[in-house]
């Protein structure tokens, strides 16, 4: 008696080694704003968390939802999701409309004040208490005793008052422009590079032997080292047991990366400007030689 066993491919599931590659595909708004759409698996059909902002080309995946080792069935594979996102060729006016005016904006702000602009207007605010200062009192009319002809209403103090002001306006606003521009959301392959330099630096021992005392243990210690305040918001009072595969936290942890490494940047952004300038301001004093470094 012959058996012969014909094995036919499953749609939509690509098998490479270990590991499943399925393309799932997205309207652009969804891509935008986030979602969550049905995928299939070999377990059967899952939810996959669509974050905000993902880009065409990025992988999502399902940790050990692969194909098993044969003759380790302990260790699976992936299962990778290729986004894929939806152009509509034909929209309604409305629909142009809408979009038109997301673009109107979008251009606004961009809009940066270049570091160049600041440089020229702290040097033009340099020249301006230098010749106000050389256009003070001349020390041998002073000595003289009639007074001046026409005497000044207005003290040069004043420019260079109003000139910081303004440079320091311009500091302000190029921090909040340059924020602006810069808030995209972290990719997958920044995460990935990243916690690929985690696991490096567990894997020598800079985060002590209790982190490579078993894979659970060393998982714990990747994600404290991505991201501390990530980790202690979303694992701080349960982390990861042994076996443990937990799907949903995993995907709270990523969108707590994108949103705290955003404010973060933002903020360090701007402090390094503002700081700079007031770093500067108080290694200077003004004289009636205008501004002089101490």
């Amino acid at each position: 008696l012959y058996i012969f066993i014909r094995i036919h491919e499953k749609q939509g599931i690509h098998r490479d080694g270990l590991n499943l590659y399925s393309d799932v595909t997205v309207d652009y708004i969804d891509a935008i704003l986030g979602t969550t759409v049905k995928v299939e698996t070999i377990e059967g059909f899952k939810d996959l968390h669509i974050p905000s902002g993902t880009q065409p080309g990025e992988n999502l995946k399902f940790s050990q939802l692969g194909v098993p080792d044969i003759k380790r069935p302990n260790i699976r594979g992936d299962h990778y999701f290729l986004i894929k996102v939806k152009i509509p060729k034909n929209i309604s006016d409305r629909e142009r409309s809408l979009v038109e005016e997301l673009a109107t904006l979008n251009k606004a702000q961009n809009i940066s004040v270049p570091g160049e602009v600041l440089i020229f207007f702290l040097c033009y605010c340099r020249s301006i208490t230098t010749s106000a200062s050389a256009s003070g009192p001349d020390p041998r009319r002073a000595m003289s005793s009639r007074p001046p002809t026409h005497p000044s209403h207005r003290s040069p103090r004043r420019f260079p008052t109003a000139c910081c002001l303004l440079v320091l306006t311009l500091a302000l606003l190029f921090a909040s422009a340059a924020a602006k521009s810069s808030r995209r959301p972290i990719s997958d392959i920044e995460i990935r590079q990243k916690k690929e330099a985690c696991y490096t630096d567990v894997e020598n021992g800079l985060w002590g032997w209790v982190c490579r005392s078993s894979p659970t243990e060393k998982e714990n210690c990747v994600l404290r080292c991505l991201s501390p305040e990530c980790y202690d918001l979303i694992y701080g009072g349960d982390p990861l047991e042994e076996g443990e595969l937990d799907y949903v936290r995993g995907q709270e942890y990523k969108y707590c990366m994108h949103k705290y490494g955003l404010l973060k940047h933002s903020q360090l952004l701007k402090d390094r400007i503002v700081g700079s300038f007031v770093k500067w301001s108080d290694s200077n004093y003004y004289s009636s030689r205008g501004w002089v470094a101490l």
